[in-house]
């Protein structure tokens, strides 16, 4: 039955319909996805784009159930008509806004981008590559639609389904082209405004193809089962709108963004030469590097391989956290880096991954000895102040090893040899650099038979005898000054083994002296014999000798009733079976054994 027929008005009432509800979920899931994708996340988009074009594919079935069912009257195509010429208007304002973006960055090109445009240090893709060819083939996928859409007026069904077949590879092949230019472009999203801006519009307009080649698809399928027809067409001439409309923005893309607003003059080229950074303590420094790869694949990975020099990660978010390194070999130390995940800059590579860094070459050498490396690299840490070279407090420094002295001494303390780095120590005992630095910081022996230290003094699981020590009160004002462990000890009446353990725990004394390595004076030191400083020593030694003799009190913590007292340390010691020195140690702390015993001095 003829729809007039049916009804007093020729409007149509639409149906309940579930697909713009599923519509907005799918599309609500995939900006989802979208956005943990680009944060780094495992993210799969298919079954979202799958649901997408399958909702769609719904969609335009009852949309044109509804044609072929004589709901869409003349005043209802007129409605259609007016509402789609207001989505195409819409559409352009959506791209004027990137435009705008766009004009506002480069027109008057920030400071922080280094006052050009493209910003210093963006390799802006080549106009006259895959962005030509990809014009070429949206213009001739255009003109091969325009004709189609001729035909179909003249009743040519077979030029109309060629015209429209081509069309649609024509669109797929144009596709094809930009992602290939996304995936060898040297730079990305978040390489500044310029990436930012690039990425999102020729992004958005890559959707818009997308959505144009299924929307001709769909168009062909209905031509080739004779759907359309002369006065009901209107399908057919809203996907050739949309297509010509995504022709037209191309166009404008092409010109302002790669042309005109990615055209690298010879003064731009000059700016390229110079590069900024930031470091960890703000300030700013423009050096020249060798190379700049803002993207870290297997393109720049393979360049690198063989190649000797100084090379600089930096982060592409945050210009101040950044690694120094060196290599004999660039390309092949690259991939070693995100093998290990003990140090903080393998850390943060293994967090944020490689995509987020930015590798800079900052020197390129040639026949250097890995000592001469090292020392190059260290000059280039001086001036970056580099974040990820040194770690938390607590935990390994890896800064670079080239000009930090080490020392080396034998199992007696002795100084074996003096080292103007950790390359030549690591040479000397025949180890690597990162063993070494290692054993270092465990205050290890090496076999047993050398100890390396950074400071001029031998570690202090040696129990060093005959190294020059100071002795300081609690505030750490200086009493005097020690030739060793042995002379204090003779002179407070103490056993050296007591004081090696003050000397390692840095206790005080009886609360009130302290001792510890005196790393400036080496030899041929001397105590002071002020009258002052001399009654600090009376002070101890009284202390000590009493504390001697004095009786101890042993007690019950949870009833405080006295179990024995005992006339010395000594002999509370030999009653209970432990060493003078926990006995001695649960008096100044007021701690308890086991058995809930306290010890406390007889007052």
């Amino acid at each position: 039955m003829n729809y007039s027929m049916r009804q007093a008005h020729p409007y149509h009432l639409v149906d309940v319909s579930p697909w713009p509800l599923l519509m907005s979920m799918a599309l609500l899931t995939a900006a989802l996805g979208l956005v943990s994708w680009l944060g780094h996340y495992s993210t799969n988009l298919g079954p979202a784009l799958f649901v997408i074009i399958l909702i769609a594919l719904q969609w335009w079935r009852d949309v044109i159930r509804e044609a072929k069912g004589g709901y869409h009257t003349t005043i209802v195509q007129r409605g259609l008509l007016i509402g789609f010429i207001l989505f195409l208007m819409s559409e352009i304002m959506l791209f004027m806004s990137f435009f705008w973006a766009f004009f506002h960055s480069s027109l008057a090109p920030a400071v922080e981008l280094g006052s050009t445009w493209p910003p210093v240090g963006i390799q802006a893709v080549d106009p006259w590559g895959i962005p030509l060819l990809g014009s070429c083939i949206l213009l001739a996928s255009g003109f091969v639609l325009t004709l189609g859409h001729h035909a179909f007026f003249l009743g040519n069904k077979d030029l109309v389904l060629v015209s429209m077949f081509f069309t649609v590879i024509l669109g797929g092949l144009f596709l094809l082209l930009q992602f290939n230019e996304y995936y060898y472009s040297t730079f990305t999203l978040s390489d500044s405004v310029f990436g930012s801006v690039f990425y999102c519009t020729t992004g958005l307009h890559a959707l818009h193809v997308i959505i144009g080649v299924l929307f001709l698809a769909v168009c062909l399928v209905r031509i080739y089962f004779d759907s359309f027809t002369t006065e009901h067409a209107l399908g057919l001439d809203f996907a050739i709108w949309y297509w010509h409309l995504v022709d037209i923005i191309w166009l404008i893309v092409f010109l302002v963004f790669y042309y005109w607003g990615g055209d690298i003059s010879s003064d731009n080229l000059l700016a390229l030469s110079v590069y900024s950074f930031y470091t960890k303590n703000g300030e700013h420094i423009e050096l020249t590097p060798a190379d700049v790869f803002h993207s870290i694949d297997s393109h720049a990975i393979n360049s690198l391989k063989g190649k000797e020099g100084i090379y600089y990660f930096v982060r592409k978010d945050d210009s101040t956290k950044g690694y120094v390194g060196s290599s004999i070999d660039i390309g092949k130390r690259i991939g070693t880096h995100a093998n290990h995940t003990r140090y903080r800059f393998n850390k943060a590579l293994n967090h944020h991954g490689l995509s987020t860094f930015k590798l800079v070459v900052l020197e390129y050498t040639q026949g250097l000895t890995k000592l001469e490396l090292e020392q190059l690299e260290a000059s280039y840490y001086g001036k970056l102040n580099p974040y990820y070279n040194v770690d938390e407090p607590g935990k390994y420094n890896t800064a670079p090893f080239g000009s930090k002295p080490v020392y080396v001494w034998d199992r007696n303390g002795n100084l074996v040899q003096e080292f103007i780095s950790y390359t030549s120590a690591a040479e000397f005992l025949g180890i690597h650099t990162i063993t070494l630095r290692e054993y270092i910081y465990r205050s290890e022996g090496i076999k047993n038979e050398f100890w390396v230290t950074e400071a001029p003094v031998p570690p202090l699981t040696l129990n060093v005898k005959n190294y020059p020590i100071k002795l300081l009160t609690v505030d750490n004002k200086l009493v005097a000054h020690y030739t060793s462990i042995p002379q204090l000890a003779n002179l407070l009446g103490m056993n050296r083994s007591t004081l090696n353990k003050h000397l390692k725990s840095n206790a005080p004394i009886y609360n009130l002296l302290k001792i510890e390595y005196n790393y400036d004076l080496l030899s041929n030191a001397a105590p002071f014999n002020d009258s002052d400083k001399l009654d600090f020593i009376n002070l101890i030694k009284t202390r000590h000798s009493q504390g001697k003799m004095r009786s101890v009190i042993a007690f019950n913590t949870s009833t405080n009733e006295v179990i024995a007292e005992y006339k010395s340390v000594t002999a509370t010691a030999n009653a209970f079976k432990m060493q003078k020195g926990t006995i001695s140690e649960h008096i100044r702390k007021g701690t308890k054994t086991r058995n809930k015993v306290s010890f406390r001095f007889k007052d």
